[in-house]
This record gives structure tokens, sequence and C-alpha cells, in this order.
């Protein structure tokens, strides 16, 4: 009879024992799991505020794994990096005879959180060569009063970036705005009717736009693009 109940406890012991392992991998995984989604945020500036873009090595994967895809040295760029959702970019590029293009890459996964792969003991560590880079692209013309209006605008936010601007959140979206030479702006989770939002609002325009079916149906797209860019633009 002891010894049938010595081995009940030491069965109870060891599932005990099994339980809590199992739960402190669970938690661990979970941690990880929170952090994978909320690293890329992290790293954002102040919302409604335009900083300079500083290198790290997310945002600079990235933004290289969406010029690798676009032939040519692009003329402007815009990329997004959500927390919770997959990361997109859109660049404009120029063809032979003076002719652009409007070419926006989407990712079918988060570059960050693909990235993610289990450790012994139910930790997580980050590799970005095993990111997911499945992709789709759509490109399409765009007119030069278009891009010219375009590049007016992002060479004047990036030019108005200030380091007072740069803070750090726990989620929400962190944007890059590439103007002419390659300079840099970046704002994190900017408020709709400041110029920063509105500034993404345009470029989320101009993805619609390259998703838009039909020459005319682009055409009025266009032009409701340009109006919101001469509402931002100095009055000539």
């Amino acid at each position: 009879m002891r010894s049938r109940h010595r081995h009940q406890r030491e069965r109870t012991r060891a599932h005990a024992s099994k339980w809590t392992r199992t739960t402190h991998r669970f938690a661990c995984a979970l941690l990880s799991a929170i952090l994978t989604f909320a690293g890329p945020a992290i790293a954002g500036p102040a919302a409604g505020g335009r900083a300079p873009c500083e290198s790290d090595s997310y945002h600079d994967e990235v933004d290289s794994s969406i010029d690798r895809l676009n032939p040519g040295t692009a003329l402007l760029g815009f990329t997004a990096y959500p927390s919770f959702e997959q990361e997109w970019g859109a660049r404009v590029l120029e063809r032979s005879n003076h002719a652009f293009v409007l070419r926006v890459v989407e990712f079918k996964h988060s570059i960050w959180a693909s990235a993610y792969q289990e450790k012994p003991k139910g930790t997580f560590k980050r590799n970005p060569a095993k990111a997911d880079r499945t992709h789709a692209i759509n490109e399409i013309p765009i007119s030069p009063e278009l891009l010219g209006r375009l590049r007016r605008l992002v060479d004047q936010e990036v030019g108005a970036a200030s380091e007072s601007n740069r803070q750090f959140g726990l989620d929400g979206t962190s944007y890059r705005f590439i103007s002419t030479g390659r300079h840099c702006a970046s704002a994190w989770s900017p408020d709709a009717d400041m110029r920063a939002g509105r500034l993404v609002a345009i470029f989320d325009s101009l993805r619609a736009l390259a998703h838009t079916p039909t020459s005319l149906l682009r055409s009025f797209r266009e032009a409701s693009i340009m109006q919101n860019l001469d509402a931002l633009l100095p009055a000539k």
C-alpha cells in the first residue's frame, strides 16, 4: 500500500514538473511573439513629426529588399513598416524616353515576424535570412506633372525633418520618405491631419492608383492626387 502511494506521489510530482516546464515554455513563446510584433515600431519616431532617418538593421533590410526588386535607381520612394501587417513600399523610376513609372512592392508576409525561428528551450531568435519575402508588384505609368509635384513635396518634407521629433512607440506604423539624392525622413503613426499624416495618405492613394485597372480611371485618380499635393505645396 505504501509503495503504491509513493508511486502515485512520484507520478504527481512528475506531472507537475512537466506542466511547469510547458507553462514556462509557453510564456517564453508568448513574450517572444509580443516582442515580434511590437519590435518594428519601437524604433519609430514621434507621432506627427518627421525625423531624419537612422540606419537600423530591420528598416534597412526592408528597404534593400524592395530596392533589389526595382531595376535602376529610384527618383523617390516611400516604405511602410506596420507592426501587425505586411510591409510595402513605393518607388518612382525613370524608364527610357523620359517615361516615369510608379512601382509598388507589397510583401505577402511580414518580413519582421517571418524571420523568427524557434530555438531550444522555447526561445525565439530572428534570422533575417529566413524571412519570407514573397511579394506582389504593380507598376503603372505616371505623368511628369504628378512626378514633379510629388518630388517637390517629398524633398520639402524630408528637408524639414528634425531630431526633436524623434520618440518611441509600442505599436503603430513607421514610415520612411526617400527624396532626391537618397535623403530620408521617417515618421511614426502620424495623425491624419498633420503634414506627415497627409503625406502618408498621398502614398496610400498612390498604392491604390497602382491597383487601378484602366487608364481612364487612373487619370481621374491621378488628378485627385495632384490636388492633394497642391494643397501641401507652397503657392508659386
